[in-house]
């Protein structure tokens, strides 16, 4: 990658697999990921997919057009992923590592270094986010996340909004590990799943980003975490609201219900099940109760409450946010005609 130039886009679930500081990386390239992955990939003639699936989220939606006037090679070790979706131009079935090094042998004899570019920088940076309100800024919360996770920690994240969030602010370095729900996306799969990661994992931290509707379908972990001293700390993302399923049922319908709820006392809660709570408002507060959580080496809570107002990167078109209201625009008026 590094002698040819070429840029370096990551899905979700690839999220982390090489430094998001490297020079040549250029984010996530899903429909809440940054705008560097898909400018790289519009501009691209070559895709070379390594271990993709092609899901639906990492290809806006299923989209037809997605790789139209592009080359594809599709490398993966299960065949059955190959033209399941896009029909590769050339494939390679085997193990990922392997058949990487086996190309670069191939190409490197026959294609000469590439002089070093610059690549697009990723909105990883505080001064991208305007926030004038009290609440925390939930793109705020994922970037004093950064800063202050361990080398080697795992950051496991549920589906929802904050799975957009952390996708899209947290910065991970060498030796860190992301990992979001798979291709089903189930909620709260890593509220109670983080316990298993960190029973495999004992000597790195465990931290779990949730939303309050996660956590609130399988909080009771808290108290194996407890019985068995296994010091996961949950990160709970407090809006009382399902996010998604809210802006979901806005865009399809003008008006939402049933996804709006009351939080009990998860300070509280923590404590009777004898673990540590931590209830914090502010980004100083959290970065305070997050650095004492990961010194106490036990289970606790990070109750943190987030703005409603803020909502995260999204766009139905990998040309952007402007090409997606317009396409959204496109298929109220002509359905079907957009994305093909």
């Amino acid at each position: 990658m590094q002698r040819y130039q070429i840029p370096f886009a990551t899905t979700l679930d690839g999220k982390g697999i090489i430094s998001e500081r490297h020079p040549l990386s250029v984010g996530v390239f899903c429909d809440s990921g940054h705008s560097a992955a898909w400018k790289a990939f519009l501009q691209a003639d070559v895709i070379l997919a390594v271990g993709n699936s092609f899901a639906q989220h990492a290809t806006f939606n299923f989209r037809d057009d997605l790789l139209a006037g592009k080359t594809l090679i599709h490398i993966n070790i299960d065949i059955g992923e190959i033209d399941k979706v896009y029909k590769a131009d050339a494939a390679i079935i085997g193990d990922a590592k392997l058949a990487v090094a086996a190309l670069n042998k191939e190409i490197w004899p026959k294609a000469a270094a590439v002089a070093s570019r610059p690549a697009e920088g990723r909105d990883y940076d505080a001064e991208r986010i305007v926030h004038l309100l009290d609440e925390i800024h939930p793109g705020q919360l994922a970037q004093s996340v950064s800063k202050r996770l361990p080398d080697n920690a795992i950051v496991l994240a549920d589906a929802g909004a904050h799975l957009a969030w952390l996708g899209y602010y947290l910065e991970l370095s060498p030796g860190q590990f992301f990992r979001k729900p798979g291709g089903f996306g189930p909620m709260a799969g890593h509220v109670n799943g983080a316990l298993g990661a960190k029973c495999a994992n004992p000597d790195r931290p465990v931290i779990v980003g949730c939303g309050d509707g996660c956590y609130l379908l399988s909080g009771f972990e808290l108290l194996t975490a407890v019985q068995y001293d296994i010091p996961v700390i949950w990160i709970i993302f407090n809006d009382g609201e399902f996010k998604l399923i809210k802006l979901y049922q806005l865009e399809a319908y003008a008006e939402s219900a049933l996804v709006e709820f009351g939080n009990p006392d998860y300070v509280a809660y923590a404590r009777a099940c004898g673990a540590q709570g931590y209830r914090v408002e502010t980004i100083e507060e959290f970065e305070s109760a997050f650095d004492e959580a990961l010194a106490l080496g036990k289970p606790a809570i990070i109750d943190a409450h987030i703005t409603r107002l803020a909502l995260p990167h999204y766009s139905p078109s990998p040309k952007g946010l402007l090409s997606g209201i317009a396409e959204m625009v496109e298929d109220r008026i002509l359905p079907g005609r957009s994305g093909q």
